[in-house]
């Protein structure tokens, strides 16, 4: 694969390999004189599929087909899509502003295991205070990751914008693997009167997992040596572990080219205990 441009990027993605291989990578440079040697081989890495959505009607194309809804004005479905024709409702775009929520929830169930990268797309609208986190005090948009029972496992985001555009947000939710979690959006409405009112369309939310298949660890790097008597201290930086915990670390000397059998490493050992008071020692050596 070539990678042009002026000046040419020095990242490209590489399609049509196959999952469950391990790869690795050389990069060569070219000018108008010749082309570089190859670079060192990258670390290996092994391509994995990626597992479909389990967010049931996540892009809101069946209404609020598979949502919970709640909230003194419950969420409506909405033409205004990222994608598809539907989307989700959520907040009062006019009318007299209610005090309280708006919101539609799915409980899930998360991968055993591997990379679970939660998606989606919101469009926010107000006439309030923009604000962020805890600065938001009147109306707000949020998404939150929760338990089966309401507590709030994680905060993904809390703000009050009005920038009428579609932003993506994602989040790693790994930590939750194997658990049945609510993943639960909402707009906040202060009932300000006159109306000061806030709404959020919601799209295109996705689940998606990746497994990651262990390899072989990468080569060690900085590789310096210090010299002793009769001997040498090797030090070296750790290498990204292919996925798996390195055990151990292998040294071998060289003499000019040639590799020398691998030293033991010194042993540390305790001192010998003083015998016990009456116990039988040997007797002393004669004198000549």
């Amino acid at each position: 694969m070539t990678v042009t441009g002026t000046p040419p990027a020095t990242n490209t993605t590489v399609t049509g390999l196959t999952n469950g291989t391990a790869y690795t990578f050389t990069v060569t440079a070219t000018n108008a004189i010749g082309t570089s040697p190859a670079s060192l081989a990258s670390a290996p890495v092994t391509p994995t599929a990626t597992t479909a959505s389990t967010i049931a009607n996540g892009g809101f194309e069946s209404g609020l087909t598979s949502w919970t809804t709640g909230g003194v004005k419950a969420p409506v479905a909405s033409t205004v899509a990222h994608t598809g024709t539907g989307s989700a409702l959520l907040g009062l775009p006019s009318g007299t502003e209610p005090l309280g929520d708006s919101n539609v929830a799915q409980t899930i169930t998360m991968p055993a295991s591997g990379t679970s990268t939660l998606s989606f797309w919101y469009q926010p609208h107000t006439a309030d205070d923009t604000c962020s986190g805890t600065t938001c005090k009147y109306d707000w948009m949020e998404a939150q990751v929760r338990t089966t029972s309401g507590t709030v496992l994680a905060s993904l985001f809390k703000l009050c914008s009005n920038s009428g555009t579609w932003t993506q947000f994602s989040a790693d939710l790994s930590a939750y693997d194997g658990q049945s979690v609510v993943l639960w959006f909402n707009v906040h409405l202060d009932g300000s009167s006159p109306a000061d009112d806030t709404w959020m369309y919601l799209d295109d939310v996705t689940l998606t997992n990746s497994q990651t298949t262990a390899t072989a660890p990468a080569a060690p790097t900085a590789v310096t040596a210090t010299a002793g008597n009769a001997s040498a201290t090797v030090s070296w930086t750790a290498p990204a572990n292919g996925g798996s915990a390195i055990t151990s670390y292998a040294v071998t000397p060289h003499a000019g080219a040639t590799a020398l059998a691998r030293s033991p490493s010194p042993e540390t050992r305790p001192p010998p205990a003083p015998p016990s008071p009456g116990s039988p020692t040997a007797p002393p050596t004669p004198s000549p």
